[in-house]
């Protein structure tokens, strides 16, 4: 298949032979957090703005270092749909006006008890996400550091079952794919996807491997939101700093910089089924199997059929690719250390001896 499920020659192929169909696409769901900060003392890393600046300056913007943890968990389906995302601050205990948020440049009549004072642009925007027409949930929460936990995981899965997002019956469960960060190993997560009223079929991705495998850790997933939110913050840095406000994010503020973020990234249906099919999860086409750091890691006939195959499409991955340190003969590839390769190893041995017997 190609990358859109069309059946094709194998030349025009994305991958390897697709070898299962989903049934019930909308019910095999994928879920990865990324964290970020408040501040934006290290959002050149991934803003992507170019500056202009007279030769030997090094340019720099004002931000703000007021410190805050917060975590997003956008979870999908492999039909490309956000059903849900979950928003985690740092806090013992979530306080519901992290989650309503504070726009004070939102102009509105104070006075007039008319108005309402709840949704986007107005005073208490709170997070509202549409995707084609359908508002999607928000589950808020906190734990001390800001991270995931097993508790929020298991809340964030009750949410979807409260909100009747996916199909249980009999022979049928929804199907969740996770990194097997310890989260997903606690008593809370684990009791309830094993109970029979809430069944749920985990299953965890390749250990190492998460990068590859993780949809939304693909660059039109997390990639284009880490973009997107470092922008998002520097406008709103900039707009305090015009207004002579301090220029800090504060956590009343999280709500109102991830929003738009959260839309070019996550909320994009285009960008999420791109991932889900580059990665081989929809259609299961196993294309990280063909990975250059992936392939490159493969027994040595593997490598060369795959090459075959992969060359027929215009495609050389292993041009450039070296595999893992722990799964290379570093006698023959050489190290920083042992640049000789094999001569080099035999001449150390040999010194290694005459000493010893000395």
């Amino acid at each position: 298949m190609d990358r859109h499920g069309n059946e094709v020659k194998e030349a025009d192929a994305y991958g390897l032979p697709v070898t299962i169909k989903y049934i019930h696409p909308e019910n095999v769901f994928a879920c990865d957090e990324t964290g970020d900060n408040t501040h934006g003392k290290d959002d050149a890393k991934h803003g992507g703005e170019k500056c202009f600046v007279p030769l030997g300056n090094v340019p720099k913007c004002l931000v703000g270092v007021s410190n805050s943890h917060f975590t997003i968990l956008p979870i999908c389906n492999l039909k490309g749909e956000l059903v849900l995302v979950v928003v985690i601050f740092k806090g013992k205990k979530f306080q519901a006006v992290w989650g309503l948020g504070v726009d004070i440049f939102a102009k509105e009549l104070e006075g007039d008890v008319t108005v309402n004072f709840n949704g986007p642009g107005k005073r208490y925007p709170g997070l509202s996400i549409t995707c084609e027409g359908k508002e999607v949930p928000v589950y808020f929460d906190a734990s001390e550091n800001a991270s995931m936990t097993s508790r929020i995981l298991r809340n964030a899965l009750a949410k979807l079952d409260s909100l009747g997002l996916k199909k249980r019956g009999p022979g049928l469960w929804p199907a969740l794919l996770v990194d097997g960060h310890i989260t997903r190993m606690g008593d809370f997560f684990l009791e309830y996807i094993n109970t029979v009223e809430t069944m749920w079929m985990a299953m965890l991705l390749a250990p190492y491997g998460t990068g590859c495998g993780q949809l939304h850790d693909d660059e039109r997933q997390n990639g284009t939101f880490k973009m997107a939110l470092a922008r998002s913050k520097s406008q709103l840095f900039t707009r305090k700093r015009v207004a002579g406000l301090v220029p800090e994010i504060k956590q009343t503020d999280v709500v109102l910089i991830i929003r738009q973020p959260i839309l070019e990234s996550f909320a994009d249906k285009s960008k999420i089924l791109e991932a889900a099919a580059e990665r081989g999860l929809n259609p299961f086409n196993r294309g990280v199997l063909d990975y250059s750091e992936v392939l490159a890691s493969a027994p040595d006939d593997s490598q060369k059929e795959r090459t075959r195959v992969l060359k027929s499409r215009n495609m050389d991955p292993l041009s450039s690719a070296a595999a893992p340190p722990t799964q290379r003969n570093l006698l023959t590839a050489g190290t920083a250390r042992l640049l000789g390769g094999e001569e080099a190893a035999s001449q150390a041995v040999g010194c290694r001896e005459s000493v010893t017997d000395l």
